[in-house]
């Protein structure tokens, strides 16, 4: 892949997350949609932080967390979150 393609991919995805946490904390909503969308944006969000820092973090203490949180937990969070507010916001509109 292209190195420059993967760079502009995480950063939208970033904007992405803070859109979604910015407006759906501006918006009036379900306090449970409300909550499953903040944490989809701070998924999104922590996935790119954590590819990020993976190298320092792992420089530094040689512990492989940081490659573990952006591989593992981020990408499951955000889908299970992503569903969840989907699921959410269609039960609202009936």
């Amino acid at each position: 892949m292209n190195f420059y393609f993967i760079i502009v991919s995480g950063i939208i995805f970033f904007l992405l997350g803070i859109a979604l946490i910015f407006l759906s904390v501006k918006e009036r909503m379900d306090r449970l949609l409300k909550k499953f969308l903040i944490l989809t944006g701070a998924s999104a969000m922590g996935l790119v932080v954590s590819v990020l820092l993976y190298n320092p973090i792992f420089g530094l203490f040689i512990h492989p967390f940081s490659f573990f949180f952006a591989t593992f937990v981020c990408p499951i969070a955000f889908v299970v979150r992503a569903i969840g507010s989907i699921i959410l916001f269609l039960n609202t509109i009936k």
